[in-house]
């Protein structure tokens, strides 16, 4: 699946990234560069002005906007394509939501599933049988070991890991260089398995 870069997307139609700063601008200059197609950043007050049948993907990096945002994703009806960069490997059994993006040097293992909203990182890697729910977010560096199942809005920080065959609740965030070996079984922010606040 590592050649495909857009999925359930119309080429004769543009593609709004919601969105401002660096990150989502580099995100417009990779689509444009690899599919030719139409592609412009908008704000989220732009995105609500949008006719149903436009096509989006969200594109900035802030948890908490993105949090915010994802009620604003459901309730407004768009088309929402799925990203993929040539450079990322995605194993053929492997499923993507809607909006999903994944960045260059991810790797996504054999029968991993990234519910709508996925966002991953540069150098990632999502083991086999990990299911991820809506909105994870991983950052640049991220290990997800095998058979791991996440809850909803999810952060993971730069170059953090979680052991193989854990459970992660909604609305978790692990601050960078975390090293999680036991389920985290309470909404929170997080240094390795260790709560810091709500």
């Amino acid at each position: 699946m590592s050649s495909i870069v857009l999925i359930d997307y119309n080429h004769n139609k543009p593609l709004y990234i919601i969105g401002d700063g660096v990150v989502t601008d580099g995100l417009v200059e990779y689509i444009q560069r690899e599919t030719y197609s139409q592609v412009k950043a908008i704000t989220k007050e732009e995105f609500l002005t949008l006719d149903a049948d436009s096509q989006c993907i969200v594109g900035f990096w802030n948890f908490e906007y993105r949090k915010n945002f994802f009620s604003y994703a459901l309730t407004y009806p768009r088309k929402w394509p799925i990203y993929i960069h040539k450079d990322a490997f995605v194993a053929d059994s492997a499923q993507m939501g809607r909006g999903t993006v994944i960045y260059p040097m991810a790797s996504i293992l054999n029968s991993a599933v990234i519910n709508d909203f996925g966002l991953i990182g540069c150098n990632t890697h999502i083991g086999h049988g990990t299911n991820l729910g809506n909105n994870n977010i991983l950052a640049p560096g991220t290990i997800i070991g095998g058979s791991t199942r996440t809850g909803n809005n999810i952060y993971y920080g730069m170059s953090s890991s979680v052991k193989d065959k854990l459970l992660v609740c909604d609305n978790v965030k692990f601050n960078m260089t975390s090293r999680v070996t036991k389920d985290v079984l309470e909404p929170g922010t997080y240094f390795n398995n260790r709560k810091l606040h709500d």
